[in-house]
C-alpha cells in the first residue's frame, strides 16, 4: 500500500503549440491514466484495509502490529505533507505559466488552465487518499493498542458528535 504514483509531469509553456489542441488532448489523456491508476489503488486499498482489520486483533501480537502500523502512519503522513507543499509550489508556478500562455493567446491560457486544474485536482486526490489510509491505520492501531488511543472512545455516534461539538466550541 505504499503506492507511489507515476510522476505527473506537464510540458512547459515553451512546448505549447499555437492552438493548444494537441497539448490539451495529450495532457488530459495522461491525467486520465493517472486518475485510473489512483482509482485502482483506492479500490485495492479497500481490500487491504479489510484484510488488515480482520488479520490483526487486539491480543494477537498487538504491540508489534501497532508498532508496524505506526511506522506506516508516519510514512504516509510525512509523504502527504511533502506532497501538499509540492502542490502549493506547483500552483504558484502554474499560475505564472498560465499568464505566459495567455499572453500567447486567450485560447492557450484557457487550455493551460484547464489542464493545470485537472492535474492539481488529481494531485490533491492522491494526498487525500493517502491521508484517508493513514486515518484508517490510526483507527486500526487504536484497536490493537489501547495505549495509543490518547482520548475517549465512543460506541454511540450521538455521544461522539456531542463530544466533538464541545471540543470544537472551546
Amino acid at each position: 500500500m505504499l503506492w507511489k504514483p507515476t510522476a505527473a509531469l506537464r510540458a512547459p509553456v515553451s512546448a505549447f503549440e499555437a492552438d493548444g489542441i494537441k497539448f490539451r488532448s495529450e495532457s488530459l489523456a495522461q491525467i486520465a491514466q493517472l486518475e485510473a491508476d489512483l482509482d485502482a489503488w483506492i479500490v485495492e486499498g479497500v481490500a487491504v484495509k479489510r484484510n488488515l482489520w480482520n488479520g490483526f486483533r487486539a491480543g494477537e501480537e498487538s504491540e508489534v502490529g501497532a508498532q508496524i502500523i505506526g511506522t506506516f502512519i508516519d510514512a504516509y503522513e510525512a509523504n502527504a505533507l511533502s506532497e501538499a507543499k509540492d502542490i502549493a509550489r506547483m500552483q504558484k508556478s502554474f499560475k505564472r505559466d498560465q499568464k505566459a500562455a495567455a499572453r500567447m493567446s486567450a485560447t492557450a491560457g484557457r487550455v493551460l488552465k484547464e489542464v493545470d486544474d485537472r492535474l492539481l485536482a488529481y494531485l490533491q486526490r492522491t494526498v487525500a487518499a493517502r491521508l484517508d489510509y493513514a486515518l484508517f491505520m490510526r483507527a486500526h492501531r487504536a484497536e490493537l493498542d489501547p495505549e495509543s488511543r490518547g482520548g475517549p472512545t465512543f460506541d454511540n455516534p450521538d455521544e461522539l458528535e456531542k463530544y466533538l461539538l464541545s471540543v470544537a466550541a472551546e
